[in-house]
């Protein structure tokens, strides 16, 4: 009798084990820039330095696909699970905002794979807003909004099973 109580505890381990071993295998994380968005902010602001980056006050300045961009790592909980990218030119001209808008969706799904879907804005002050989210664990949130005397350009790039881990996302 105790043998078999033995055999199924050990069973049952063994179980719990080979599952999250297969579990934390299986789950991706995705990177900007070639940086994985996993690990500390603190060794992906080092990267980003790396790569030319300069830290302004409290987000770093640098060339994203050739636009000028503020790039700030996005952490919850203590957990590092995204990244916050605005590109810094000013477009007075809507036209020019919305050429600049399909560029950056261009490249970002050239870089990712994804499919950008368009939702509803729920401020007024945002004139268009996508989303996309692929299958290995990417979700980007990109927004054209009208600011004071200009139109600007923000998209956050965040790792969904540390956003999950964050908190941040619930499904």
């Amino acid at each position: 009798m105790n043998n078999m109580i033995i055999r199924r505890f050990v069973m049952t381990i063994l179980c719990v084990l080979t599952f999250s071993m297969a579990y934390s295998q299986a789950e991706s994380h995705v990177d900007f820039m070639g940086i994985p968005i996993n690990g500390s902010a603190d060794d992906f602001c080092a990267e980003l330095v790396k790569k030319g980056f300069i830290l302004t006050g409290n987000h770093f300045t640098g060339d994203v696909s050739e636009l000028t961009a503020w790039v700030a790592p996005n952490v919850e909980n203590g957990i590092f699970y995204g990244v916050h990218v605005s590109f810094a030119d000013t477009y007075y001209d809507l036209d020019e905002a919305e050429i600049v808008n399909e560029f950056v969706k261009t490249v970002l799904r050239d870089t990712y794979g994804i499919e950008f879907v368009e939702k509803e804005p729920s401020d007024p002050a945002v004139l268009f807003t996508y989303y996309a989210i692929s299958e290995d664990g990417l979700f980007v949130d990109l927004i054209q909004e009208v600011r004071e005397h200009d139109y600007g350009i923000d998209v956050d790039i965040i790792d969904i099973a540390n956003a999950r881990l964050a908190g941040i996302i619930k499904w």
